[in-house]
């Protein structure tokens, strides 16, 4: 929910409340075995999940929980940890990620030429309406 400061100038954004946020995280390193109901499991213990993209036999996903902490705390406890090892962070968004790569492409000062483009490592945050081509709530 957003909140106005009676002295906040026309140009200025509002702020928004964290705490009402829906947060997504990016998972990598799924091992193969583990199907949609399966990492639903796991994930769960850490809060209610309002949304899932898990592409069948991806190695990643997207999960969304309902507030910062539940995400915060999933990443937490299941980062690099025994017995799945999975890669967990709080996804980016796709503005960012474009923004990066434009920074890896220009000229390199020293050489004086282009940069190659590395591969991003995690595919862009899906929208909601991503999620909904693939899954029904």
């Amino acid at each position: 929910m957003a909140y106005f400061d009676a002295d906040m100038d026309a140009e200025q954004e509002p702020v928004f409340d964290k705490m009402e946020t829906e947060y997504t995280i990016y998972v990598n390193s799924l091992p193969s075995e583990l199907n949609e109901v399966a990492i639903r499991e796991v994930f769960s213990q850490y809060g209610r999940i309002t949304g899932m993209l898990y592409p069948h036999k991806a190695t990643w996903a997207y999960i969304t929980y309902k507030s910062y902490r539940e995400a915060e705390r999933a990443i937490r406890e299941l980062n690099d940890k025994k017995p799945l090892y999975l890669k967990v962070a709080l996804a980016r968004e796709k503005s960012v990620i474009k923004e990066e790569e434009l920074q890896k492409s220009y000229v390199s000062e020293a050489s004086g030429r282009p940069r190659a483009i590395d591969a991003v490592a995690e595919p862009p945050v899906p929208t909601r309406n991503d999620m909904k081509q693939y899954y029904q709530y």
